[in-house]
């Protein structure tokens, strides 16, 4: 059993996907949940948590305020920010805090909960769709353009898959897929990406 705390100031998230969470997965259960940072931190220093879900949006404390004090008071805690905030800047701090995933809202609850696991289970860190992002943040920069194939085994590695499944999925050798990874890490120059893939 996984036990969630859902920290969003977005009512129909904050009361509504507890609700869709245990009835989609009954190996999840939601044990709290809270509108700001300020609350969460309140409320989850007296439960037993595995995953806090964090939106970075919110009045009072912010997910990325949050995300400081829960992973300097709860380091084994994982913590994965759902959000629909697109700012590389944002992403860029809170990977620099130790995020265990970024998750965009738009997910489908199946996706989302199977990532969840992932990060839960397998101790690694899931960022979806929104890799191509982390880069060494700086206002001017475009992003490193990838070829169709890393961006194929980097869309598989977002997602949770490990180098031999993305393998076999992909019909390729691991060696090749090593070698694709290799690329990104040189392409985005970032010791964040060797923490992701």
């Amino acid at each position: 059993m996984i036990k969630i705390f859902i920290v969003d100031d977005e009512p129909v998230i904050e009361n509504g996907l507890p609700v869709i969470i245990e009835r989609e997965d009954k190996d999840f259960r939601v044990v709290g949940t809270a509108s700001n940072g300020e609350e969460a931190i309140k409320n989850i220093s007296n439960l037993d948590i595995d995953v806090v879900l964090l939106d970075m949006k919110m009045p009072e404390m912010d997910g990325v305020e949050c995300l400081k004090i829960l992973k300097n008071n709860y380091p084994e805690l994982k913590v994965v920010a759902f959000t629909s905030n697109t700012n590389p800047k944002v992403f860029k701090d809170i990977t620099d805090m130790g995020i265990d995933g970024i998750i965009d809202k738009t997910t489908d609850i199946s996706v989302l909960l199977n990532k969840i696991k992932r990060i839960y289970k397998f101790n690694i860190k899931i960022i979806g769709t929104e890799l191509p992002r982390f880069y060494d943040y700086n206002p001017d920069a475009e992003p490193p353009r990838l070829t169709k194939m890393e961006t194929k085994v980097l869309s598989l590695l977002g997602q949770g898959f490990l180098r031999k499944e993305v393998a076999d999925k992909l019909n390729k050798s691991k060696d090749a897929v090593d070698a694709h990874v290799k690329n990104m890490h040189k392409k985005y120059k970032s010791g964040q990406l060797h923490e992701i893939i």
